[in-house]
């Protein structure tokens, strides 16, 4: 499967990295939303390109056993008053993102 997702959905920014792993839409336009699915269902290379990639992303960051790995590094790190280790996926920082921060070409 690959990914179009809305850019205002809470996880998407740290998920799905426009044009390279998925696309993220515009929830305001529904025109934005209508470009990307097109895109996908009339490239199958990119779709295929897509799919491996939001695969990756998953398998490589957003898995189960990251996580625990990711929790137990932060917690370790407020405990002992350390700055967080981590730097990509699960308990790492995430940044404050104003409304209207995506910009669909």
């Amino acid at each position: 499967c690959a990914v179009v997702a809305s850019a205002a959905a809470g996880v998407s920014p740290y998920l799905v990295h426009n044009g390279e792993n998925g696309f993220l839409y515009d929830c305001r336009n529904q025109d934005s939303l209508n470009r990307k699915v097109k895109k996908l269902i009339l490239d199958e290379k990119l779709r295929l390109e897509f799919a491996g990639r939001g695969y990756q992303t998953v398998h490589d960051f957003w898995n189960p056993g990251n996580a625990v790995s990711s929790f137990l590094a932060l917690t370790d790190s407020i405990l002992h008053k350390k700055e967080n280790p981590i730097k990509q996926g699960p308990c790492s920082p995430a940044l404050v993102i104003k409304d209207g921060w995506f910009r669909d070409e």
